[in-house]
């Protein structure tokens, strides 16, 4: 209400009264959700806790004055009623340099000079990093001896370079 009244205050017509009222609707910064209909996994928006901090990336002087780093924790913990086990225990894998000591995967990103810009890339690393964890890698079968034939083959080309070394040795013999 704080918020709505600042707004108020500062506009002078009926029109920016309108637009201050929506925009108070809106949220500010709506993360997109991360879609189950398309095959992919979903995050929901309230296990990502997203905070903005001082950058030190691009910017000149506006990093000095505005936190436009956003950093973004997902508790895997509460994220295991979303997302399925075997999807869970890979990301964990996958990720293990990212995550803190209690659990949570860490993401930040300072590339951009707006929030709005850096939330949206930090997202899409996230979701990014759920559909890598997402494919099921594939099973690698052991394979047996070689086929005899195969061994044979090698053989006859060993003996075949072999042969050709030593023609080029007895060809200098003065």
């Amino acid at each position: 209400m704080l918020a709505l009244c600042r707004l108020l205050s500062l506009s002078s017509s009926p029109l920016t009264h309108a637009a201050a009222l929506a925009s108070l609707r809106r949220p500010a910064l709506a993360a997109p959700r991360l879609s189950t209909s398309s095959g992919r996994a979903e995050i929901p928006r309230d296990l990502i806790d997203v905070s903005f901090v001082r950058s030190s990336g691009p910017g000149g002087q506006n990093v000095n004055k505005l936190s436009t780093k956003a950093v973004l924790r997902v508790d895997l913990a509460r994220a295991a009623a979303h997302l399925p086990p075997d999807l869970l225990a890979r990301l964990r894998e996958q990720e293990r340099a990212r995550l803190t000591t209690g659990g949570e995967l860490l993401l930040q990103c300072d590339e951009e000079r707006s929030q709005q810009r850096n939330l949206k890339l930090a997202l899409a690393r996230l979701q990014a990093m759920v559909d890598r964890a997402a494919v099921v890698p594939k099973e690698r079968v052991v394979s047996e001896e070689p086929p005899e034939r195969v061994k044979e083959a090698r053989r006859r080309e060993k003996r075949q370079h072999a042969l050709k070394k030593k023609a080029r040795r007895l060809s200098h013999d003065y």
